[in-house]
């Protein structure tokens, strides 16, 4: 635990902090999208640090290996490192507030580095909502760039959807991806198609393990 000249303390997080967590989620997401992690299993613990102020939750952070590279990739592949950094909302602008915690990621960002394949270079990503002004100035200031942008689209389920035919030659099917070598043949593409942040076995498998997930190819 360390105790700052603001008397703002910071440490990893605690199963007793679950009330205030509860409080800072709110306080969060009440006014903007935010991307806000949970804190996961307790053997995740160590990547989650909290600043408590008065006894209060005032910010929280967390770092988390998201991409490993399998072997075999291209020389330009990266693992990827992500780093998830908020604050109630009446201290977002409070770059002191911010900072503290975030040495906190940069440091076990670096030691969660040094356990994978050295073969490959690593990045140091944030992933947040466009809406997120100042938590977005402050990642900048920090030098980070942009690196790619997601879209989310929404449709009204209560309009019909248009029966649309394929192009003769092309085919339709859902793939369960059931087998290892399909799994192997799955990630093979699309490592080609995303070469500097391939998905790996690891996240494929959380996203197969979602009750809604499901796969279709156009051959």
């Amino acid at each position: 635990m360390s105790q700052s000249s603001t008397e703002i303390f910071i440490r990893n997080f605690e199963h007793g902090d679950m009330p205030l967590l509860g409080e800072l989620y709110r306080s969060v997401t009440a006014k903007e999208n935010a991307t806000f992690w949970w804190v996961g299993d307790e053997d995740n613990w160590g990547n989650v640090y909290c600043a408590f102020e008065d006894g209060k939750m005032v910010a929280k952070g967390q770092v988390s290996i998201i991409n490993v590279v399998p072997p075999g990739r291209s020389k330009e592949s990266n693992h990827s490192i992500y780093v998830n950094l908020k604050t109630i909302s009446e201290r977002e602008h409070d770059m002191a507030l911010l900072d503290k915690v975030y040495q906190y990621l940069f440091t076990r960002a670096h030691q969660l580095k040094e356990a994978l394949p050295k073969e490959y270079g690593t990045i140091l990503c944030v992933g947040n909502d466009s809406e997120e002004t100042a938590n977005n100035q402050f990642f900048i200031k920090k030098g980070y760039l942009p690196l790619n942008s997601l879209y989310r689209m929404n449709r009204d389920l209560n309009t019909p959807i248009p029966d649309l035919k394929l192009q003769e030659g092309f085919q339709f099917s859902y793939w369960k991806m059931g087998t290892t070598s399909e799994e192997s043949d799955y990630l093979d593409i699309e490592a080609e198609i995303w070469p500097d942040t391939p998905l790996g076995l690891n996240r494929l498998t959380e996203y197969k393990n979602n009750k809604l997930w499901t796969s279709m190819v156009i051959r």
